[in-house]
C-alpha cells in the first residue's frame, strides 16, 4: 500500500461517559502519533483553559456550579479529538498523516469510542426513538388497564379525576427517569462522585419498581387464593 497523505474525520453522536481512564486511553494514542499534547477544556461559565497533559485535566474540580461542558484533546499534528456536551453530545476525531498511520490510529480510536458510549445511546437513534416515544406514551394506559386492577380493584374507577391524574403522574415520572441517563458525562473531579451517586439512584429505581409490581402480584394472588 502506497503511503499517500490521508485525512479522516469521524463524528459520532453518542451518549458518552468520560472518566479518568477513558481520558488516558486516547492520550496513549496521541503519544504514539508524536507531537506535543494539548488539551482545551471549556467550563459552563464560558472559560476555556488549556492544559499541557491529561493528568492536569483529570485533576480539575469539575464542580456542580461550574462543570466541564466540552473538551478538545490533540496534538498540533496529526490528531484532534473533540468532546461536546451541548447542544448534542458528540465525540469527533480528525487524523491527518500517512495512510497506514491514519488507518492504524483510526482503528484504535474507533474501538475506544465504542467503549465510552453509554449503553443507552441506541435509544437516541432516530430509528428507535419513535418506538421509545410510543412506549413512553402508551405505558400509562397499559398500566391502568392491566396492572392497576390487581392492586386497586375498587378504587381505580371510583373518582373521575383518578385516571387523568394517574396518566399525568406517570408521564412526569417518565420524564424524571430520563434524568437518570445523562447524555454527556465528564466523570472527573466532583463529576465522578455525581455520576457514582446517579448510578446508585438508577439501580435503585430499576430494582424498586419491578420489585413492587412483582410483590403486588404475589400479594394479590395470595389474597385471592387463601382469603
Amino acid at each position: 500500500m502506497t503511503d499517500y497523505p490521508t485525512s479522516k474525520t469521524r463524528p459520532a453522536n453518542i451518549d458518552f461517559v468520560l472518566d479518568a481512564e477513558a481520558l488516558r486511553r486516547p492520550a496513549r494514542v496521541l503519544d504514539e502519533s508524536g507531537g506535543t499534547q494539548e488539551y482545551a477544556v471549556k467550563f459552563a461559565d464560558g472559560r476555556t483553559v488549556r492544559f499541557p497533559n491529561v493528568e492536569q485535566v483529570i485533576g480539575q474540580p469539575n464542580t456542580r456550579e461550574n462543570p466541564i461542558v466540552s473538551l478538545i484533546a490533540g496534538t498540533p499534528q496529526p490528531i484532534s479529538i473533540v468532546f461536546r456536551g451541548t447542544p448534542d453530545p458528540t465525540v469527533e476525531y480528525t487524523i491527518n498523516g500517512p495512510q497506514k498511520e491514519v488507518i492504524y490510529l483510526a482503528d484504535k480510536l474507533d474501538e475506544w469510542m465504542s467503549s465510552i458510549a453509554g449503553w443507552y445511546s441506541w435509544l437516541r437513534v432516530p430509528t428507535y426513538s419513535l418506538g421509545v416515544l410510543a412506549i413512553t406514551i402508551c405505558a400509562p394506559f397499559l398500566l391502568w388497564s392491566y396492572v392497576l386492577p390487581h392492586f386497586f380493584i375498587d378504587q381505580t374507577a371510583r373518582h373521575a379525576w383518578t385516571k387523568p391524574c394517574f396518566f399525568i403522574a406517570c408521564w412526569i415520572l417518565e420524564w424524571w427517569a430520563t434524568k437518570l441517563f445523562p447524555r454527556a458525562v465528564f466523570a472527573i473531579g466532583q463529576g465522578e462522585r455525581r455520576y457514582g451517586a446517579l448510578k446508585k439512584l438508577r439501580a435503585t429505581f430499576f430494582v424498586a419498581i419491578p420489585s413492587a409490581i412483582v410483590l403486588g402480584w404475589i400479594t394479590t394472588w395470595l389474597h385471592d387464593h387463601y382469603r
